[in-house]
This record gives structure tokens, sequence and C-alpha cells, in this order.
């Protein structure tokens, strides 16, 4: 029996475990240029910046700056934003701390958002402006303690204590 075209794509994505490149969640409700730093996500206004590009980032004018605190560490002072920075964290990583976020904002000057990604860099869970926990996207992927009480924001998925 022969294959027909549609059974190529499933065949080709396990054979090559091919895994689409996730996409930005942008925590603002406003598009935004967005640069990335040493991690693969798609979106509109978004450039991923190697960590040998960290240097042309201020040339960018980013308003949002997403990136792990490792790498964020690593830019230098003249880098401005003016709009909020995402910081990835993931099972091998720790959650922000106050003490990180108290330094994100003398460093930026702007609001931070936890993102917190799976293994692929999907975002699985992620922090609103209320910064009340981590609104989980995909329940099965996390462990910890959630919490089912709707977020003052709004939105009703479990929060990530």
């Amino acid at each position: 029996m022969r294959a027909s075209p549609a059974d190529f794509l499933p065949r080709a994505n396990h054979l090559f475990r091919f895994q689409p490149t996730p996409k930005f969640r942008n925590p603002l409700p406003h598009p935004a240029r967005v640069a990335v730093l040493a991690q693969r996500f798609t979106g509109g206004n978004l450039r991923i910046f190697s960590a040998s590009q960290f240097g042309f980032v201020s040339a960018f004018h980013p308003e949002i700056l997403a990136g792990s605190l490792a790498a964020l560490r690593q830019l230098s002072p003249e880098v401005l934003v003016t709009r909020a920075v995402v910081i990835f964290t993931d099972s091998c990583s720790s959650p922000i701390t106050q003490n990180h976020r108290d330094w994100l904002w003398r460093r930026f000057a702007v609001p931070c958002f936890e993102q917190f990604l799976d293994t692929r860099g999907q975002v699985i869970a992620e922090e609103c402006h209320v910064h009340s926990g981590l609104h989980v996207l995909l329940p099965k992927a996390v462990s910890g303690t959630l919490t089912s009480v709707e977020c003052e924001c709004g939105r009703s998925e479990p929060r990530l204590l």
C-alpha cells in the first residue's frame, strides 16, 4: 500500500524529531519591539540575539527584553528597555526571588515578568501584571502547589504559587 502525502508530515516529524519553534508570549496587551536573548522563539516584532550578539541589543532599541537572568546580567549598561523585562526560568533554574526583582528594577526600571519554560522552550506558566503566582498554561507539565482561585487580573487558569 502506498502512503499518501498526508501521511508524510507525521512520519517526517517523528523521524526528524521536528519541534516547532515556540511562540513568544508578550506579557503586555500591546505589541512591542522585543529582544530575546539566547532563546528560540517566533513572533512579530522580535529579534533573537545569540550570546555573541549581545553587544548589538542596544542598537535594536527594544521595548521588551527577554532572557534568562544569567543572560540579562551579561548585557552592557547601555542597553535600555522602555516597557518590560521577561525572565525565563525552567526546571534547572530557581524561580525569580525578590532580590532578583530588586536588581532588575534598579538595572532596567521597568516591570519584570517571569515565564517558566519546558525542556523544548515552550512557555508553560507565565506571570501577569498582578505578580501573584504563575498562570499555568499546561497543568500536566508543572509540579508544585497550584491554586484555582481566580487571579485579580481576571484570568481563571490555575496558578503556581
